[in-house]
C-alpha cells in the first residue's frame, strides 16, 4: 500500500470516528433536552418544596404545623401523578406513625392509602412512559414498590378485615407489585385466606 493510500484510509477512518462521535453527542443532547423538558418544574414547585420541608421539620414535634403544611403541599400537587404519589407516601407514613397519639390518624391513613391505591395504575403508566420514552431504556420495566398496598393490607389484617385485605392483595398482584417480603403479596394473600377461613 502506498503512502498516499494509507493516509487517505487513515483520514476516512478518522472522519467515520468523528461522525460516530458527533452522532453520539447529538443523540445525548437530544435525550438531555427531552428529559429536561419532561421534568420541567411547574410554577408552584418551589412553594410545594417549602411546604414539604416545613411539614417534615415539624413531624412528631408540632402536629398542627406538620398537618397544615402537608395539606398545603397536597393542594399544590393534587392534579399531578408522580409528585402526588410521593407526597401520599410521606403522608401515609406520618399518619400511621400518629395512630397511637391521634384518634383520627389511622382513619386518615386508611383514606390516604385508598387514594394512593386508586392512583397506582396512573403512577405505573407514568413511570413506564418515563422508562421507555423519556429515558429510552430497552430493559424491561419493573414496577416499584407502592407502600400503600402493604400498609393497608396490614391495617385491615390487624382490624380482622381479612376480605378487604385480600382484595388489596389482589389489586397489587394484578399490577405486578412487590411488597418487599419473601412471599410477596401472593404469600400475604394465602396467609389472609387461612385467617379468613378459620
Amino acid at each position: 500500500m502506498g503512502l498516499f493510500k494509507f493516509i487517505k484510509n487513515l483520514i476516512q477512518e478518522s472522519n467515520k470516528t468523528q461522525e460516530n462521535k458527533d452522532s453520539h453527542l447529538d443523540d445525548s443532547l437530544r435525550k438531555t433536552r427531552k428529559f429536561s423538558e419532561y421534568n420541567k418544574r411547574p410554577d408552584w414547585h418551589e412553594k410545594y418544596l417549602e411546604h414539604e420541608r416545613i411539614a417534615q421539620e415539624n413531624m412528631y414535634v408540632n402536629e398542627r404545623i406538620a398537618k397544615d403544611h402537608l395539606a398545603k403541599a397536597y393542594e399544590l400537587c393534587k392534579n399531578t401523578i408522580i409528585r402526588k404519589h410521593f407526597l401520599l407516601n410521606m403522608m401515609i407514613d406520618y399518619y400511621y406513625g400518629l395512630r397511637y397519639s391521634d384518634d383520627d390518624a389511622l382513619d386518615d391513613c386508611i383514606e390516604l392509602c385508598k387514594e394512593s391505591i386508586r392512583l397506582a395504575p396512573d403512577v405505573l403508566e407514568e413511570m413506564k412512559y418515563e422508562h421507555y420514552e423519556i429515558l429510552e431504556h430497552t430493559n424491561e420495566f419493573v414496577p416499584p414498590s407502592i407502600p400503600s398496598f402493604k400498609r393497608l393490607s396490614i391495617i385491615f389484617e390487624n382490624q380482622e378485615r381479612y376480605q378487604e385485605a385480600i382484595e388489596i392483595c389482589d389489586i397489587a398482584l394484578s399490577l405486578q407489585l412487590k411488597d418487599g417480603t419473601k412471599g410477596g403479596f401472593e404469600g400475604r394473600r394465602k396467609r389472609l385466606e387461612k385467617k379468613l377461613n378459620t
